[in-house]
């Protein structure tokens, strides 16, 4: 992509689209590469995180949900997103 080397937007705009299209791979790598340039925005976890439970990885997931907690725990839609990997937790582990 060309891009400017720090423009995390840039990237986190094309992996939302590959979320929207259900490509994960393709969502997670570009949300690892904005957060290599915006570490600190709880959105690119949240996102990252629900690439990684449309994979069947409830519990990655859910490690993204928390880091995005503790980059801003203000930041409403992380917990719901939480209580989705949560939920998908117990399901896979029959509670």
């Amino acid at each position: 992509m060309r891009v400017r080397p720090q423009d995390a937007t840039a990237f986190y705009n094309r992996g939302f689209t590959y979320l929207m299209m259900e490509e994960h791979d393709s969502a997670i790598a570009d949300f690892n590469e904005a957060l290599d340039r915006a570490p600190r925005n709880p959105a690119i976890y949240v996102s990252r995180g629900n690439a990684f439970l449309g994979k069947g990885e409830p519990v990655r997931a859910l490690a993204d949900y928390n880091d995005a907690l503790r980059v801003d725990p203000e930041y409403a839609p992380t917990y719901a997103a939480r209580e989705r990997a949560e939920d998908a937790i117990r399901r896979r582990d029959g509670r």
